[in-house]
Parts: C-alpha cells; sequence; structure tokens
C-alpha cells in the first residue's frame, strides 16, 4: 500500500495533485504523467499484487540505467609513487642513452633540453617521418606511462607536462588538484571512434602473417636515384640533405639494372625516381596505382627494414596508453633498422656510421641480409606485443563507450 505514496514522496514537487516530475526518467518513460489521485484507481483496479509490479517496474526504470556503468566499469592496478618515480627515472635515462648520438649539439646546446639534429642521416627520420622535431619532441619521447588502467598514487596536475602527458590522462581523488592522496591513470575512455585503431592493428597483423622478403638488399635508396642527372633533384633529396654519394652516379644504375626491385614499402616505392617507376617492373603492380588503404596491408612484410622502423609509428599512435617499456623496445629497434638502411645506401654516411654497407657486391648482400633476418627475428616479438596493446586500447575504448 505504501508503494504510490513512496514514488509521489519522490518524485512530486508540490501538492497532494501534483503530477509527477518525468525530469529523472528515461526519455521512454516521460510520456507518463502520474498524480496521487490516480493512485486511487491503481489501488482499487490492480490490487497489491498489480502495485507491487508497478512499483518494481519504475524501480527497474530508474536503477538499471546506474547499474549498467557499474557493470562496465574498467579494472585498474595501481602503482605507488615511489615505484613511479623510479620507473620514470628509468625510463628518461634509457631515451638518453638511446638518443644521445642524435642530440644537435650545435650552438646553442642545453643538456636539459635536447633536440634531435636533422642532418644526422640515422636519426632524421624520427624528425621527418614521426614528427619529433626541436626539444619537444625528445621530451614527449622522454615521459614515461605505465600503459592504460595502471593508477599512478600520489599524482596531481603538477607533474603535468613535465613528467606525464595530460592526454587520456584522468585524475581520481585529489589528484586533480583538489586535496587528499588522490593520483591519475591512463584511459581509453573518451576515444569516439576505433576505426583508425582497427586499420592500424589490422596492418600490423597482416604483416606479422606475410612472407618475408629477404631478397630487397635495400634497393630502394638506390631506386630513388636510379637514371638521375643531377639536372633536377631526387624525390628523396629532402630526407639525405648534406650528403655526397659514395660511388659514381654509374654504379647506381648498374647496380639496378642488374637486380630486381623487390621493395614492398608504399612510402619508399613512390619516392622511386621516374625512370625506376617506369623501367623496373615492381612484382606488385604499377606504383601510380597503388592506394594506402588497401595496398599498403597487401604489400607489407616483416622483413622490411622500413615496415620494422614503422612500429615506432604505430606504438606512437597509441600514446600514453602504451606501456614506455615497449615504447623504448620498438624504438631501440627502428634505430637499428635505420643504421643497417643508412649504412646499405649509396650515400657517404662515414661521419655518421662505422662503415657502409656495400650492397653493390655479393658480401655487401650478404652482410645486408643477415642483418635484415636478425632486426626481422627481433620485429616479430614486438609486432605481437603492439599487437595485444592495440586489443587492449580498442577493448577498453569500446567497454567505456557502451
Amino acid at each position: 500500500d505504501i508503494a504510490p505514496d513512496l514514488i509521489n514522496s519522490l518524485f512530486a514537487t508540490s501538492g497532494p495533485h501534483k503530477p509527477i516530475s518525468c525530469r529523472l526518467l528515461r526519455p521512454a518513460t516521460c510520456f507518463l504523467s502520474i498524480s496521487t489521485s490516480r493512485f486511487r484507481f491503481f489501488r482499487f483496479a490492480l490490487g497489491m499484487e498489480g502495485r507491487r509490479s508497478l512499483f518494481l517496474l519504475f524501480v527497474l526504470l530508474l536503477f538499471v540505467p546506474m547499474v549498467i556503468p557499474l557493470a562496465t566499469h574498467v579494472r585498474t592496478t595501481s602503482m605507488s609513487r615511489d615505484a613511479l618515480t623510479a620507473a620514470s627515472s628509468r625510463h628518461a635515462s634509457r631515451m638518453t642513452e638511446l638518443l644521445r648520438n642524435g642530440y644537435d649539439l650545435s650552438s646553442p646546446f642545453s643538456p636539459s633540453s635536447p633536440r634531435l639534429d636533422p642532418a644526422n642521416p640515422v636519426y632524421n627520420f624520427l624528425i621527418s617521418y614521426y614528427g619529433l622535431r626541436g626539444a619537444k619532441g625528445v621530451r614527449r619521447l622522454s615521459r614515461y606511462s605505465p600503459g592504460m588502467n595502471v593508477v599512478m598514487e600520489g599524482v596531481s596536475a603538477d607533474d603535468v607536462p613535465s613528467h606525464l602527458s595530460l592526454k587520456h590522462l584522468r585524475f581520481v581523488g585529489g589528484g586533480g588538484g583538489g586535496g587528499g592522496k588522490g593520483g591519475a591513470f591512463y584511459t581509453a575512455e573518451g576515444l569516439n571512434s576505433t576505426a583508425q585503431l582497427r586499420w592500424n592493428k589490422n596492418l600490423l597483423e597482416a604483416t606479422q602473417k606475410r612472407a618475408p622478403i629477404t631478397n630487397c638488399y635495400g634497393l630502394h635508396e638506390w631506386a630513388m636515384i636510379y637514371g638521375n642527372d643531377h639536372a633536377s633533384p631526387a624525390p628523396s633529396a629532402d630526407y639525405q640533405k648534406g650528403l655526397e654519394l659514395r660511388i659514381p652516379q654509374s654504379v647506381v644504375d648498374r647496380t639496378v639494372d642488374s637486380s630486381s626491385l623487390r621493395c614492398s614499402h608504399l612510402d619508399a616505392l613512390r619516392m622511386f625516381s621516374e625512370k625506376a617507376k617506369d623501367e623496373q617492373a615492381n612484382e606488385f603492380g604499377r606504383i601510380e596505382e597503388l592506394d594506402r588503404s588497401v595496398d599498403q596491408p597487401r604489400l607489407e612484410q616483416p622483413a622490411c627494414l622500413h615496415s620494422n622502423m614503422d612500429l615506432l609509428k604505430w606504438a606512437w599512435k597509441l600514446g600514453p596508453l602504451l606501456n614506455s617499456d615497449l615504447l623504448c623496445d620498438v624504438l631501440e629497434l627502428a634505430l637499428e633498422a635505420r643504421r643497417v638502411d643508412v649504412a646499405a645506401s649509396p650515400y657517404d654516411a662515414s661521419a655518421f656510421l662505422a662503415e657502409p654497407i656495400r650492397i653493390e657486391t655479393d658480401e655487401g648482400r650478404r652482410i645486408y641480409k643477415k642483418k635484415q633476418i636478425e632486426i626481422m627475428k627481433k620485429s616479430l616479438s614486438l609486432r605481437s606485443r603492439l599487437i595485444e596493446s592495440y586489443d587492449q586500447v580498442i577493448a577498453g575504448a569500446e567497454q567505456t563507450n557502451i
């Protein structure tokens, strides 16, 4: 008997016959306008069982929407402030060790805010390919993240942006500056769409499954200047500023003429010289007709140096949702692949590397293939870890957007 009076006491604004406000109900129930006088009719017509059913209906309409978010609440783990400080310090030290040989030492140089040298052919791909320009680029790499859904205890707004990235960061407790112990964690909540993440993941999976090509010998750099009369800059000139050829142009042309171009990397193919595009039959189809959305997943394969360098790009796309240990591992492999890439090029990079890999010779090709396979083997486990990270981020985004 108390159900109608209980409901009315919760929602009536004034007077015994004032209609119940539906503002707190879901839109689907807002057509109801029930007064206490009408409850007298329900009391008579429905009987005790009917009134109980009506009461349960209102309870469900009110509280089920509150239960759904609880059911989809993300699970988090915690990380103490001391553990975070130690991990952040290790990450910064490792990044410094990986990048120090690429620092721009020209004046003015600040050890506290180093920047990468755009003239260093081993490191300048981080600038030109992935946009890590100036001191800001190095700082972005040096910020630590334990990955998503790890509550970093004691973290506050004061830790941003010097040590942590604000992107995807959610404060809890007093972490936002309101006092208390507080903390913060990185969450995939708020990602409106996972379409691009899924495309990136599918590319990684397709690359992982494809049979490796281990007889390309790094000829993509050679194909970019093949047949070049030097009357106009080659398509790749912007990426190799300041470097002279270590061999005559005639050796470049003769080497390409006597080889089959097996390049599978779309960005490299598009920078081939016009003569290379016209005269060298690429087994994957005409370069001008290749479409990134369709052909990149079709072409990429795990032995490609540039594909393995691009693991850094796909890792970087996840931002602080990716554990920084994996980011460092991927960067380390990308730099290893880049050193082989530059060493096998026709350019004189002796100021930056110990010695070239002379792929114009049989011995040079043997060395290149050996190093290529070593890098490929390392890339397989890193790519698997990266695919797992994408799965976690996509699942987290979809879970919180239910």
